[in-house]
């Protein structure tokens, strides 16, 4: 009350209450009918203009305003005044609209307000041209967009950007067909192009934003070309083939995704249960990929007898490699776990023989000190335990935790896997599996049926043991059988 006082009532004292509530007015039209005014102003402006800021707290109410800058309202009665325009918001909602214009201040409530935006021009937004982007798109480029009324030209940006893994994503479309003109923002907008150093960059719909095509809004685009629209096709379920372009998502070598570009420009995503496979033309060659399960990998030769692809699901159990990860798994967690036993103790002799103890525990009893531990501190007096007698209980719940953690890592299925190809023998279907481990036991027997490499000198034969030479190796095996 008045400054912020507070006063406790009893009920029985009270005849009524509720809140104070701002309703929008009923108003009456010219037919009779009464109607409450629209509370829901349209802003045209994309939302990333605004600079918006917080300003504090007011009786618990968190207040933020925006800088104010060039723009313009549209009253709900058609009214059109223009100045500097500030926007204001309690509780995260907005609220009150202040224009200062050439006729002095106003203040604005969101039911009086059919439109607002800004009036802002490439210059005023970029600081005469010294505030610059790294990601192209947020910059200013002539270029064209596309909308229900066909192509515009002028000069475009775009508000906002983020990097997924099919590439960078833009959004809120800047526009002005002349650069000194107020920009403004578009969101019926089909395509978008800007020309950059001579290059056309095209910007197709994506999700709620545009997908760019420049190499450099690509994931890892300068260690992987693969990431890259390029020219392709791909095969639908139902044996169809689209031309188009295809850039993948990766996962390691293999794709799980990949985004396909049609003729038209139109974007869309494809699963390995949408198509059976697709090629992707690099250094002007078409790459066929495969699709193996929920993956597709790169066909590394394809000839008349063999195939050979990157296995993306492995089967070979490196067992050194997984015992070496079991065991520093299990060392950190105890490591980690007498650390919080002697947090627990405040004492490092002790803390090492309370840890001897939860290790000499069986599984169960571990568990069950854990929840009982856990137990305690959900109790209604646990408030009144001292904050050091807390802490040490939470530093023996952690120490046991991480103990049945240890344990469950010696006991698991963690398993290592060496990188694998296969060798498909394509007039029987067989399928050899070659790892770098066993590399020469596996692949001599094969390789003795090749009366061309039978012929060869020692050194030579030891090329093509070397794994490191596989297609060329399988390569002329092809050709001996």
């Amino acid at each position: 009350i008045g400054e912020g006082n507070e006063f406790e009532l009893p009920v029985a004292a009270l005849n009524s209450y509720g809140l104070n509530v701002e309703v929008a007015p009923v108003v009456q039209s010219n037919n009779g009918t009464t109607a409450t005014k629209s509370v829901g102003p349209i802003n045209e402006s994309d939302e990333e203009m605004y600079q918006w800021r917080y300003i504090g707290e007011v009786n618990g109410t968190p207040k933020h305003n925006t800088k104010p800058r060039q723009g313009y309202i549209v009253m709900t009665n058609g009214t059109l005044l223009e100045g500097d325009l500030q926007l204001k918001k309690a509780n995260d909602n907005l609220n009150e609209f202040e224009i200062k214009t050439s006729n002095g201040k106003e203040k604005l409530k969101t039911w009086e307000v059919a439109k607002y935006g800004l009036l802002l021009t490439i210059d005023e937004l970029t600081k005469d041209g010294k505030k610059t982007y790294r990601q192209t798109g947020k910059n200013f480029y002539g270029g064209t967009i596309t909308t229900s009324t066909g192509v515009k030209n002028g000069f475009i940006g775009f508000a906002k950007e983020e990097m997924t893994p099919s590439g960078r994503v833009y959004s809120g479309v800047l526009f002005t067909e002349n650069r000194n003109d107020v920009l403004r923002s578009f969101s019926e907008v089909s395509a978008v192009t800007q020309t950059v150093a001579g290059q056309t960059i095209n910007y197709a719909p994506f999700g709620n934003g545009f997908l760019s095509d420049n190499p450099d809004d690509t994931p890892k685009a300068d260690k992987d070309v693969t990431r890259v629209f390029s020219a392709g096709t791909i095969t639908l379920a139902d044996g169809s083939i689209k031309n188009g372009e295809v850039a993948q998502i990766k996962r390691k070598f293999y794709a799980t995704t990949i985004n396909f570009k049609d003729e038209s420009g139109t974007i869309s995503s494809y699963s390995a249960d949408e198509i059976t496979g697709f090629t992707q033309e690099m250094n002007g060659v078409p790459v066929e990929h495969m699709k193996v399960k929920k993956a597709f990998v790169a066909k590394e030769f394809d000839g008349g007898t063999f195939m050979l692809y990157h296995n993306p699901y492995p089967t070979t159990v490196n067992e050194g490699a997984t015992k070496r990860a079991k065991s520093a798994a299990s060392m950190a967690a105890s490591a980690a776990s007498t650390e919080l036993a002697k947090s627990a103790s405040g004492d490092d002799e002790m803390g090492k023989e309370n840890m001897q103890q939860i290790r000499a525990l069986s599984t169960d009893s571990l568990t069950l000190l854990r929840d009982y531990i856990f137990a305690l501190s959900e109790d209604d007096q646990y408030s009144n335990v001292p904050d050091e007698i807390k802490k040490r209980y939470a530093a023996m719940a952690g120490s046991v935790q991480l103990e049945l953690s240890r344990r469950e890592i010696n006991q698991s299925d963690l398993k290592i896997f060496y990188d694998e190809w296969i060798l498909v023998n394509k007039k029987d279907n067989s399928k050899t599996i070659l790892y770098k481990q066993d590399y020469k036991d596996i692949m001599e027997p094969v390789l003795m049926g090749c009366f061309t490499y039978l012929t060869m000198e020692k050194g030579e034969q030891k090329e093509f043991l070397d794994m490191d030479n596989l297609v060329e190796t399988v390569e002329m095996l092809d050709g001996c059988y």
